[in-house]
């Protein structure tokens, strides 16, 4: 298992995390209540559930400058 940050203008938005099953994206309560959050990706709206999926390439690729893996 794998764990990313996601930075929107150099603020922490979610952690991605990565395990066999596929990926679990949260956005973080601090970005979520922050004066204006922005989507990381208009598949991914701002909410409080968890984003499961198989596969987030399209957005991992998309966005290599935002993510940074542990």
């Amino acid at each position: 298992m794998r764990q990313g940050q996601v930075f929107v203008k150099n603020q922490l938005a979610s952690i991605i995390t990565e395990d066999e099953t596929g990926y679990d994206f949260t956005y973080a309560q601090a970005y979520l209540d922050s004066d204006h959050p922005t989507p990381v990706s208009l598949t991914l709206p701002l909410s409080k559930k968890d984003y499961q999926k198989q596969s987030y390439k399209a957005l991992i690729d998309s966005r290599l400058d935002v993510l940074a893996w542990e």
